[in-house]
């Protein structure tokens, strides 16, 4: 995806589900979906609850869907189609909340993990 000239200053990105396979970590994964009607990057936003930023040229076209995975061989298998944008470099936390920030630190989503 081509990184967009301009976008708003408080794009919406959602945490769409969080799925965590608790018999293999390295299945876990984070969807996210544009809420806009704009490409949004996503270069350098956070999830600090796993001490991650998304890598450089992380774009979501409007309305789509993305993926941060565990590992990406594995997710690769499972859901060849899908658009990874990111691989955490730890499992998900058990329990808590999953957040989602902007580069100017403020949050576009958060997710219960139950």
């Amino acid at each position: 995806w081509a990184v967009p000239a301009a976008q708003s200053t408080s794009p919406v990105v959602s945490i769409d589900s969080i799925n965590m396979n608790v018999s293999n970590h390295t299945e876990d994964y984070i969807v996210l979906k544009n809420e806009t009607a704009e490409a949004v990057d996503m270069s350098k936003w956070k999830i600090p609850e796993m001490d991650y930023e998304l890598p450089v040229g992380s774009v979501i076209s409007p309305g789509q869907y993305a993926y941060v995975v565990r590992k990406d061989t594995v997710f690769s298998v499972l859901l060849p189609t899908r658009y990874v944008i990111g691989e955490i470099q730890q499992d998900l936390p058990a329990a808590g909340t999953i957040t989602l920030q902007r580069t100017n630190n403020t949050t576009s989503d958060t997710e219960m993990i139950l």
